[in-house]
């Protein structure tokens, strides 16, 4: 079978046309009413957090970032080896622990899929393939607990309700996926799935896939996925049902299972759909950001006031609180968006006529991202970018 990587997004719950008229509806092709310009209109306040830097701790390149409660999780890349490690870092920026195990040995995985942390800290799963291996931090490093092995390969897992239940999001790349999603035990027990509703025929075996195949996020005790071929964000609450909660319509620039069962015509007009490729929320906000036409388009949306702010090209915001480096937010944890930034470009923008020269409302904040350019060295970790939206 012939595989090709295309950048798309499906999903199988439901139908999006039987949730329209019953929860909060976004026109992807409709025109922005307003313009979202400085990162004041939507955020309250703004951190900078240095990560620690020592040699048990050298981050190559932040892959990807999660937050659990007040540590952050980060999946290395860079090298072969990096790729397989995942740091903790407080919510000062101070190194706790590494995981460190790539390898086909005992106790060791082949490589990281996903990834994902226990409410209470002490449990890591990481996903690769068929396969999760849950390991438990002591002191700086973690030690092997056990292996389960998965009927499929999902693409994201989920530490779901405080429990050591996991929750499986699997891609529908070749149309045959069973389930949408299924909810795990840490013994590896199906205790419920969901099914796919968006199956599809391969007519020429291209398999198309992407890396925005499933999405999630946890806000206010509740967490949200969303699957590609499907324009409804669903919501799991603490009953695990799920249920429609916003949709994104993308009207007749959806992708359809039918478009997507041609791999080779779906790799050259991939582009004439709407994909989503990263969802965010606050309390009071939206973010979202889509490709298009070859192009990427970020907005927020005001959930009361039920406004769309269309955001300039490249999704930057200006950091008109501090003065510092223009916001693009890549993750959300709890109504919290963050960035990162490497040290090198983060002195470089300091030391530079931009900084001179940009508004800031915050003289505190300002203060300390000059102190923070002044003990930060071009090879140490990169810097973490908190925004707390409004």
């Amino acid at each position: 079978m012939k595989i090709v990587f295309a950048i798309l997004i499906i999903t199988g719950l439901a139908g999006d046309s039987l949730f329209q008229n019953r929860c909060l509806t976004i026109d992807l092709q409709s025109k922005a009413s307003g313009e979202a310009t400085n990162l004041s209109q939507f955020a309250a306040d703004l951190e900078y957090i240095q990560l620690e830097s020592h040699a048990d701790c050298l981050v190559d390149k932040i892959y990807s970032l999660k937050v659990r409660g007040n540590y952050f999780y980060i999946q290395n890349t860079g090298t072969r080896d990096s790729w397989g490690q995942i740091f903790c870092f407080d919510n000062k920026g101070k190194f706790i622990s590494k995981l460190d195990k790539m390898g086909r040995g005992p106790g060791e995985y082949e490589l990281i899929n996903d990834y994902d942390i226990s409410s209470d800290n002490t449990i890591i799963a990481v996903n690769s393939g068929s396969e999760i291996i849950f390991y438990r931090r002591a002191e700086k490093e973690y030690i092997f607990i056990r292996k389960i092995a998965l009927s499929n390969s999902p693409d994201k897992i989920s530490f779901i309700n405080a429990s050591s239940d996991i929750l499986l999001q699997y891609a529908n790349t070749d149309g045959t996926k069973p389930f949408s999603l299924e909810l795990i035990n840490s013994e590896g027990k199906s205790l419920r799935s969901w099914t796919n509703h968006l199956k599809f025929t391969l007519k020429d075996g291209w398999v198309s896939r992407s890396k925005y195949e499933c999405l999630n996020y946890f806000l206010n005790g509740s967490f949200f996925v969303k699957e590609l071929q499907n324009d409804t964000i669903f919501t799991l609450k603490s009953n695990l049902v799920p249920e429609p909660y916003l949709v994104l319509n993308s009207g007749d620039k959806k992708l359809t299972p039918g478009a997507r069962s041609n791999g080779q015509y779906y790799l050259s007009h991939g582009f004439e759909y709407l994909l989503i490729q990263n969802i965010m929320e606050s309390d009071k906000y939206f973010y979202c950001k889509y490709s298009f036409n070859r192009e990427v388009i970020s907005f927020i949306y005001d959930k009361a006031k039920k406004i769309k702010y269309s955001i300039q090209p490249g999704g930057f915001l200006t950091d008109d609180i501090a003065g510092g480096v223009s916001f693009r937010p890549e993750y959300c944890s709890n109504g919290k968006f963050i960035m990162w930034i490497d040290a090198i470009k983060f002195k470089d923008y300091v030391s530079g006529n931009e900084f001179i020269d940009e508004p800031y409302k915050n003289v505190e904040k300002r203060k300390k991202i000059s102190e923070l350019s002044k003990i930060v060295n071009e090879n140490d970790n990169p810097i973490l970018v908190i925004a707390t939206i409004k």
